[in-house]
């Protein structure tokens, strides 16, 4: 019995290390020789990258989406690096989207277990879903999305 509780402890522990580490990454963006856009939170060593401010609060953004395509949905926290890399990307290409942080409000958390929501970012578009955050995954889903 003690023993359970030290491993339950020690994993709390563990799992806010990471969850606090995590928080404070910072969000760059750059190119790659072929011209292909990248953001993480490293630049490598051969690239040049800027600095992005991801916005952190949930709130729709008035930038205008592509024309005939469904909304783009976020569910997040406000700690989440890869939530961050995407909502840079939406705002790096003009995407409006609307974020529902599933820690700061109980209906986008009943909406986000009520979708089978395991993990963050989940990102809705039309019919079409992704968990976690790539930009090769998020345009495979934006261009199937109706």
């Amino acid at each position: 019995m003690i023993i359970s509780r030290i491993i339950q402890g020690l994993f709390i522990l563990f799992v806010s290390a990471l969850a606090w580490q995590t928080a404070s990454a910072q969000i760059y963006k750059w190119k790659d020789a072929d011209g292909k856009t990248h953001f993480g939170e490293r630049v490598p060593a051969n690239q040049k990258g800027n600095k992005v401010k991801a916005p952190l609060s949930s709130e729709t953004k008035s930038t205008p989406v592509y024309a005939g395509k469904p909304e783009i949905v976020i569910y997040t926290t406000s700690w989440c690096g890869y939530c961050k890399k995407a909502k840079a990307y939406f705002s790096a290409n003009k995407m409006a989207y609307k974020e529902y942080d599933i820690e700061k409000d109980r209906f986008a958390k009943r909406q986000y277990d009520r979708i089978g929501g395991i993990g963050v970012p989940v990102i809705l578009i039309g019919d079409q879903r992704l968990n976690g955050f790539s930009q090769d995954g998020f345009e495979r889903i934006y261009k199937l999305a109706k």
